[in-house]
């Protein structure tokens, strides 16, 4: 739905993250990551802010965490 009727209106797309991406979508690692791709894909610019504040692991989702993977793009 964000795809459908926002997205398509930004102008620039700011991501901001810490322990979790969001939930994963089917087609990609989360519709957070799915909404940068289109973003990027339309020629928009984008950028991620990715905190690195510390977080006892043992109070959130493993799985989420080592999502941030993406880091890499």
């Amino acid at each position: 739905m964000i795809n459908d009727r926002v997205l398509k209106d930004w102008d620039l797309l700011v991501g901001i993250f810490w322990t979790r991406l969001s939930t994963p979508t089917g087609t990609s690692a989360s519709g957070s990551v799915e909404e940068i791709e289109k973003h990027i894909a339309a020629g928009k610019p984008a950028t991620a802010y990715i905190s690195n504040t510390p977080v006892a692991l043992n109070s959130i989702d493993l799985a989420q965490y080592e999502a941030k993977k993406f880091r890499k793009w």
